[in-house]
């Protein structure tokens, strides 16, 4: 089994992880050594044990050439009448697809997001120089997010680096959320893979699901 480069891989793998249909929640143990010990996932009732194990090692080969042994995937499913105690489980922002096109000195990205089985495609256009095609795709990120917030809530990209940390290199990405007499900014990081588009979006997602779940729990209250 290959290893997981970083401690910091953990919420990478687990972001890909919650993009598999039935996964409600996973969570990843890695070791010292950087190797992935343990992967428990919570599942629903719509799909077996067997069949999320198996898009989960499919889904990381493919993303990040990690290969898993099945065996250390641990799927606790929910019944078909049963509920998560207390509350339901936040419904999180999922990766769906990214494309980018340039065309001579333009370009437009398109990205699609889903949340609780809706699909939301968001477009951003400009200049195709290499930063700003990073800047276009969290952008497009944005706008398909955005149908899922509130219609008095606007997301905006204040700011997008790659820092190098620890030998790797980190996308960092600051977000503005504006809404009725506030504004916050939201910060969200990813490793940068060999799929720099995926890496940008994964960051983008990593700071918006830390702050829709507290939307949608107000929203019920």
């Amino acid at each position: 089994m290959q290893n997981a480069r970083t401690q910091s891989d953990r919420e990478h793998i687990e972001e890909i992880i919650h993009q598999v249909r039935g996964v409600l929640s996973a969570y990843v143990s890695i070791t010292q050594e950087g190797e992935v010990e343990e992967i428990h996932v919570l599942g629903d009732a719509e799909r077996t044990p067997k069949q999320i194990v198996r898009d989960i090692e499919s889904m990381l080969v493919t993303q990040l050439g990690l290969r898993i042994d099945h065996k250390r995937v641990s799927v606790a499913q929910m019944r078909k009448s049963g509920k998560i105690p207390q509350t339901r489980a936040i419904t999180r922002l999922k990766f769906r697809s990214v494309n980018l096109t340039v065309t001579g000195v333009a370009a437009e990205a398109q990205v699609e997001v889903e949340r609780d089985e809706v699909v939301s495609t968001g477009i951003a256009s400009g200049p195709s120089s290499t930063q700003n095609q990073m800047r276009l795709v969290a952008s497009a990120s944005l706008r398909a997010v955005e149908k899922f917030f509130p219609p008095d809530h606007s997301l905006a990209l204040e700011e997008l680096k790659v820092i190098p940390l620890g030998g790797e290199k980190i996308i960092v990405i600051i977000i503005n959320l504006l809404q009725p007499r506030e504004e916050i900014k939201l910060i969200g990081s990813s490793i940068m893979g060999s799929d720099v588009k995926r890496s940008v979006i994964f960051a983008t997602l990593k700071a918006l699901n830390r702050y829709i779940g507290k939307i949608e729990r107000e929203q019920r209250e």
